[in-house]
């Protein structure tokens, strides 16, 4: 796929009852600005089957959300309230899950809207099976539970000849969700969801004719879907279409083109585009260099809550750049990204992307680096997707590196490519150079790689060196930091050996919510170390851990409820448990469930 833009694949939408096809500019004259409560329900058919209508058709998520918003502002209605006490009525439920979702009059509860979807959608509630359909095919892991449920529920729907489904069906089928995968079905299907009006599949036909997916590929049919799902106003085929006139696919390069329709697009606050036109701006694609611009762009892309947006903002305030430097608003950026448990990088980066914007992609990945180190994911795992991220999104980045050496991040991740073999062959010696030269210009990412090899590092270990940059980032409150700092006090490295501060640096990870912290704490509390043994502690801390979505701590709470090991023994609990671990891939955690099932 193309630079910079999102696949609408994986952006579907979600659908219910028709309601005898009411219309609904034949049912807004019974609503005015003040309505009797016994008229509320009506009120609220009306809106989820203007949510239906809209999803059917392909809109983007957040124009329906806006147009629902109108609709309430502009009736001076409130329904959260209403809501909570009409769990009887299928809409109501679907409503309130919505509202729960989108965070419409209370706050974003992302968990009990799906809980919301899956009551209404059992009492064949359509809107409620689009929403559940798009948040099981959306997960970042789908399991193998859900990826079933997401193909059945989908094949229900494009039986039943919605358009929301046979989209959403197409996508199961080319990307092997719940079934095989199957080019020509998806293609099949992408185009009887246009046919039946629906955006996205205009969108997804546009892809599948670029990629020759179930069909030839045929550019001039790439820009004819682009062109006629940008026609009918959806930002996604108007910001494809902007791509077309940038690459000369299916028509002549027309930078100023394609500039227009990325400011188009973005006006409608499609995120793909806000980050094109920031592309723009930096490269005077279509306009002239504004940097100005780039800072007001990722500051509406941040206020729109993506993560990747707020980092940069963050790092501008930093740094002061195109702005006055405010340490405050820097924290504060910083916070509401990192507080968003996944990197939101992937908006900004498809498959194919111009090599001037490869540094926005290496800022994404050094910070997606950044932030599972940080919370203390195994450094496995961490190389497992950050080969992903390349994977995923065909890029090749060793030799832009190798040229890019001005940046601290390039140098830094070019270290990182060099210690795990990633192009290129393993050279150890060559990545802690690199480490060191993007360390001391103050490179986070390469301080922890550089204090994580003086500590444990078979041929570079340098005690004193591991003991003074873990106090320097742990001083700076960094999680990574504080752990590191606990373990050259708990084990002498660099220092004497003191284990009550070793407890309190690593109790101060915890706090960060560092995994391998909480996991050294539990240590401290079953031996003992630097604190007084206290078993209910060691609960308490597998629960955090195993709340925040470790496998391990997962399968350690559920045999401690199967056993009654600090807590009361609680078999549903540690089936609870031993389900969420094996769903993961925890292999002890099935053949615990087996057993207990067995009984």
């Amino acid at each position: 796929m193309p630079n910079n833009q999102i696949d609408s694949k994986t952006n579907n939408p979600q659908i219910i009852q028709n309601f005898d096809k009411m219309n609904l500019k034949e049912i807004e004259p019974i609503i005015n600005d003040h309505i009797f409560e016994g008229e509320l329900s009506i009120v609220i058919d009306v809106l989820v089957d203007l949510i239906f209508k809209e999803l059917n058709q392909g809109e983007d998520n957040i124009v329906v959300k806006k147009i629902v918003l109108d609709f309430i502002k502009n009736h001076k209605i409130t329904l959260y309230n209403y809501l909570l006490n009409d769990q009887s009525n299928s809409n109501s439920i679907c409503l309130l899950g919505y509202f729960y979702c989108y965070g419409i009059e209370n706050e974003v509860n992302e968990q009990r809207a799906i809980e919301l979807y899956q009551k209404a959608a059992n009492l064949e509630n359509r809107v409620a099976q689009f929403n559940l359909v798009n948040e099981y095919t959306s997960r970042k892991v789908l399991e193998t539970y859900y990826s079933r449920v997401a193909f059945e529920l989908s094949k229900k729907l494009a039986d039943d000849n919605y358009a929301y489904g046979c989209n959403n069906l197409g996508y199961c089928y080319e990307n092997g969700i719940g079934t095989d995968i199957n080019n020509q079905k998806a293609f099949e299907l992408y185009q009887k969801a246009a046919d039946l009006g629906n955006i996205n599949g205009l969108n997804n036909l546009g892809w599948c004719y670029y990629d020759g997916i179930g069909t030839d590929v045929n550019i001039q049919k790439v820009f004819e879907s682009f062109q006629k799902a940008a026609d009918l106003r959806n930002s996604y085929g108007i910001n494809n279409l902007g791509w077309c006139y940038r690459e000369g696919i299916g028509t002549n390069i027309n930078e100023q083109k394609a500039f227009e329709l990325h400011q188009k697009a973005a006006d409608l606050g499609n995120i793909t585009a806000i980050f094109n036109l920031i592309s723009c701006y930096n490269g005077g694609i279509g306009t002239n260099i504004n940097k100005q611009k780039v800072f007001e762009l990722y500051h509406k892309a941040a206020n729109l809550g993506n993560s990747a947006a707020q980092y940069y903002l963050a790092k501008m305030y930093e740094n002061g750049n195109e702005v006055k430097k405010d340490i405050n608003n820097a924290i504060y950026w910083y916070k509401k990204s990192a507080k968003q448990e996944n990197t939101e990088i992937e908006p900004i980066i498809n498959d194919y992307i111009f090599e001037g914007d490869l540094s926005i992609v290496i800022d994404g990945l050094v910070d997606l680096i950044f932030k599972e180190l940080n919370k203390g994911e195994d450094k496995i795992i961490i190389k497992k997707h950050v080969l992903e991220f390349i994977n995923n999104h065909k890029i090749v980045l060793y030799n832009y590196l190798l040229n890019d050496q001005s940046k601290s991040n390039s140098i830094c991740l070019l270290g990182y490519f060099y210690y795990y073999g990633i192009e290129t062959e393993v050279n150890e010696q060559r990545a802690i150079e690199l480490y060191q030269e993007a360390a001391e210009l103050e490179n986070i990412v390469a301080q922890f790689n550089l204090a994580n090899e003086y500590i444990f590092g078979k041929s570079f270990q340098n005690q004193y060196l591991a003991f003074e940059l873990s106090k320097k980032l742990a001083d700076d409150d960094y999680a990574y930091g504080c752990n590191n700092l606990g373990y050259c006090y708990e084990n002498g490295i660099g220092t004497d050996i003191n284990s009550q501060k070793a407890f309190e640096s690593y109790q101060k990870a915890a706090d960060f919510e560092s995994i391998t912290a909480i996991f050294n704490l539990i240590e401290c509390y079953y031996e003992g170390i630097g604190t007084n043994i206290n078993k209910q502690k060691v609960f308490e801390l597998y629960k955090k851990a195993a709340n925040l979505g470790n496998s391990t701590a997962q399968y350690s709470l559920a045999w401690m409820y199967e056993n009654g090991s600090e807590v009361v023994k609680d078999i549903n609990n540690a089936i609870y448990w031993y389900k969420k671990s094996a769903e993961q891939g925890y292999t002890e955690a099935q053949l615990s469930l087996n057993e207990l099932l067995k009984e």
